[in-house]
Order: structure tokens, then sequence, then C-alpha cells
């Protein structure tokens, strides 16, 4: 009897433990069941804040276009600039007017019969500033705060004022040429006040984008400063289409020519030439900022007429011409869009086109 009783004692003991083990499996599947439920909402909160919808004009090119190229606004004008917000307006100078793109609905004029040499676009997190310049050196200001445009005091030429950019701290510069000479002037306050800086003409501009001290400016001949403009240093070459600096690598300074580029370091010591061999000259050279291999390039046989867009996967090293309604088509300006999937293409007499830049790829 003893011995049952001390049976069914052991019999119990066993039967808790077992009860207890399960117990405590349970609470551990439990609890990381729990850390796994968590960790994926984490990485969903992630990435929904890392993820940029498209806006704007972007928004509709994603609804509405089909194709590798489409053209999208102002046909049959001559656009001679373009520039792209973060929030997906696109801003166009054409034939003297500026326009606001903000969908494929909305193209209005927002220039109140002023007429435009060029312009630049400024963004912060209140507003969006436009600076432009008149046929006859005047600068004018715009912010889409009161949406009104208000002209300030700068002593440029009576000319047309050729270029405007700002870097990423702020600063506003001015490039002016023309036979009756020129300069270059700096703004520390949104275009409100200008000093000038330097009586070398100017057509192109370009701020480094990691040294913001070091400007690059050119016209007949290219030079860099390191103080923001004070004093300049001619560059020992002769490329004066423009310089360009892709974000991803930019102690690679790019110096356009006609038909090539030559790289200097960020001092403007000439480390290697690259030639495109096409029949013409180039009419603009633009650096998707995703990819530092991607170029898209204008090109254009003035003699016969005949170009269009082209497209370089390798750094500039060979080129394709973009197939579509572009061929045979001045190219004057290519702005891409931040994730680089498309890019807009200005033209003469044709207006505004874009470009599917996956499409192209996997072509």
């Amino acid at each position: 009897m003893k011995y049952n009783k001390l049976s069914f004692l052991l019999v119990l003991i066993v039967i808790a433990a077992l009860l207890s083990a399960c117990s405590q499996t349970k609470s551990t599947n439990e609890n990381k069941n729990n850390l796994i439920t968590s960790d994926n909402e984490s990485d969903t909160a992630v990435d929904n804040t890392e993820i940029s919808q498209p806006k704007g004009i972007l928004e509709d090119l994603l609804k509405d276009t089909q194709g590798t190229v489409n053209k999208i606004a102002l046909s049959n004008m001559t656009v001679e600039e373009l520039a792209l917000t973060s929030q997906g307006t696109l801003y166009a100078l054409a034939e003297g007017n500026l326009y606001e793109i903000k969908s494929m609905d909305q193209v209005n004029p927002i220039n109140l019969n002023k007429v435009f040499s060029t312009f630049h676009v400024v963004e912060s997190d209140q507003e969006v500033i436009i600076i432009a310049g008149g046929v006859n050196g005047e600068i004018y200001t715009y912010s889409t705060l009161n949406s009104k445009w208000e002209e300030v005091e700068i002593d440029t030429k009576e000319a047309p004022v050729n270029i405007i950019r700002s870097s990423k701290d702020g600063k506003i510069y001015v490039g002016q040429s023309s036979k009756f000479g020129g300069g270059l002037w700096k703004s520390d306050d949104k275009g409100k006040s200008w000093n000038k800086l330097s009586d070398l003409t100017v057509r192109g501009i370009t701020i480094h984008p990691k040294e913001q001290n070091v400007l690059y400016i050119v016209d007949e001949l290219a030079y860099i400063s390191t103080d923001e403009g004070s004093s300049f240093i001619k560059i020992n070459t002769k490329a004066n289409y423009g310089i360009l600096i892709h974000p991803l690598q930019s102690n690679a300074i790019y110096h356009a020519f006609s038909i090539g580029v030559e790289t200097t370091d960020i001092e403007g010591n000439i480390s290697s030439y690259l030639r495109f061999y096409l029949e013409g000259s180039m009419t603009k050279l633009a650096l998707n900022p995703i990819d530092v291999n991607e170029w898209l390039m204008g090109f254009w046989n003035y003699p016969l007429g005949t170009g269009g867009l082209y497209y370089s996967t390798n750094h500039g090293a060979l080129w394709s011409e973009v197939e579509g309604e572009l061929i045979d088509k001045l190219v004057l300006d290519i702005v891409f869009s931040g994730d680089g999937s498309i890019a807009f293409v200005s033209t003469k007499d044709h207006g505004i086109w874009t470009i599917n830049l996956p499409m192209i790829r996997s072509k």
C-alpha cells in the first residue's frame, strides 16, 4: 500500500514537471512571436518613411505616359531652361516666359509680362524662391509664399543675364557676359542684395557639391576660386562649354567642350581627356545623380540640321542615340528627377519631353 502511494506521488511529480515545461515552452514561443511582430512593424515603419512618393508632374507621368519618349508640354515652343523641385513642380523658360508646371493639366505662365533670359530655383522648407535674370540685366525675385515678383538693385550691364546658380549654404551667384562686359555677383540674403565679386565675364557657374567655398566659372576661359569667388585662378584648359561635377564622385571635375570632356581634380589639374566620336557639337551634357556612369547629351550637326539626344552607360565612352521622336530635335536642356528614373528634355521649337530611363536600360 505504501508502495502504491509512493508510486502515485512520483507520477504526480512527473506530470507537474511536464505541465510546467509545456507552459514555459508556450511562453517562450509567444515571446518569440511578439518579437518577430515588433521587428516587422518596425521595418514597415522605416520603409514607409524612406520611400519618397512621386509628386506633381512626376505623379502624372507615372499614370499617363507610355513609351520611352513622350512629349508633355509647350508643344512647338523653344524651351531654353528647365528646373525641377523636390515637390515635383517643373519650371520652364520658353521664349522669354517662365512657366510653372504642377501637373500635365496645370501649365501656367508666372512672369507677368516680364521677359527673362535665365532663371534659377532655390528651395527651403517653407518656400520656393525663383531668381530670374532679365534681357537688360535686371534681377527679379519670386516667392511661392506671396506669388509676387520684385526687382532688386544690381549693377549689371544692360544686356541679358547669362546664368544664376546657388550653393547648398544659401549663397546665390549671377554671371553675365556681353560685348559691354559683365562680371560675377553674389547674394547672401536670398537675392535681396548683391555684391560684385569680379569683372571676369561669366557664362557658366558650377559650385562644388562638398566644398562650398570652391567655385568654377567659365566664358572663353575657365577659372577656379577657393574663397567663394573673392579671387580666381585660371585653369589650364580650353574646354569652355560648361563644368559638371557628379555628387557621388565629386573628386572628378568634368570640363565640357564641343566634342568631349577633360577631367581635372578639384584644383584644376588635368587627369584625362575623352572625345565623343559623333558628327556635330555638344548642346547639353547631364549626369544622372544616382549613377556616375549614366549620362545624357544633346548633340547637333548644325550644317546638316541633324542630331538629337544621346545616351551612355559607361561614363561617356560610348554613345547611342535615343530612338523615337527626339531624333533630329535640337536639345537645349536636360534635368533628371531625384531618383534618376526620368529625364526632362527641352528642345528648340518642339517643347518639353520626358525620357523613361528604366525602359532605355532594359533595351
